[in-house]
């Protein structure tokens, strides 16, 4: 009796060692038990639990928390979203230095630029472009005033620079971290050069007090809104395009504060992440 007792208890625990479940944690709270067959990098192959020998079963393995197997061992599965983002943190530095070989602003001309991530999601930045432009202006070579009128003798250009501070933010919507992104954000423009102007000036009942013609100190302070497309094709290679449209609350030449104009800024750039 004691030897066929004994050999009861062998065979029951090899056929509960033989028919053990895995337990399949769904994040909606349901636990499927069953025979895990695979897990791949999407899904989870599994047979339904006493049908060995049935079909083969998958579930999408972000539907998937956590599968516990009968010798204690344990799968648990983060979030995509969470794996993505840490990927991204590991692989883009957070600051960025670009240098922009066409540069619109008040003229043509080049700029530089810092960016620095402030956040670990990579959601807001501080950015710093600075340019110089040229304003390819043209202007009178000589010039004669006199009972007949006035008189010009041929023109000369010159390229007068225009040089320029954009310090502002920007947001990415969808994080700066990753190989395309979309960001828009302020910019404060400060800008400052010389204009050629040829006007005359009035007093307060409409007669001519005098006429300024030359080059003149010109400071203008406005605001645009950028609008960035940034790419990263590789860990360190950046290229990016920006648009900011905007206007000027203060546009002073020679002096005299002149009329609200709009501001127009594009830059096309090639930078190195760190």
């Amino acid at each position: 009796m004691k030897l066929r007792t004994l050999l009861a208890v062998i065979i029951a625990l090899l056929a509960t060692q033989t028919y053990a479940q895995d337990m399949i944690y769904k994040k909606n709270g349901s636990v499927i038990n069953a025979k895990v067959e695979e897990v791949t990098h999407r899904i989870v192959k599994y047979k339904k639990e006493g049908n060995p020998d049935g079909p083969v079963y998958t579930i999408e393995k972000e539907e998937v928390a956590k599968i516990e197997y009968p010798n204690g061992g344990v799968d648990i599965f983060r979030e995509l979203d969470d794996v993505r983002r840490e990927r991204n943190r590991q692989k883009y530095g957070k600051n960025l230095i670009a240098l922009a070989p066409i540069q619109v602003t008040e003229g043509v001309g080049l700029g530089l630029s810092y960016e620095r991530i402030l956040d670990d999601n990579g959601i807001v930045s501080f950015h710093l472009p600075v340019a110089v432009a040229f304003t390819n202006q043209d202007y009178p070579d000589a010039y004669s005033s006199g009972t007949g009128g006035s008189y010009y003798y041929g023109s000369v250009t010159n390229n007068n620079p225009m040089y320029t501070i954009m310090p502002g933010l920007r947001i990415y919507p969808t994080s700066a971290f990753g190989v395309v992104r979309y960001s828009i954000g302020p910019n404060f423009v400060i800008g400052s050069g010389k204009k050629y102007i040829d006007e005359y000036i009035y007093d307060n009942k409409g007669a001519i007090t005098d006429t300024v013609i030359g080059f003149k100190d010109q400071l203008l302070l406005g605001i645009v809104v950028t609008n960035s497309l940034n790419i990263n094709p590789t860990k360190h290679l950046y290229l990016g395009m920006d648009l900011g449209l905007g206007f000027t609350y203060i546009n002073k030449i020679d002096g005299r504060v002149r009329d609200t104009s709009p501001l127009v800024q594009f830059a096309f750039k090639i930078g190195y992440r760190f």
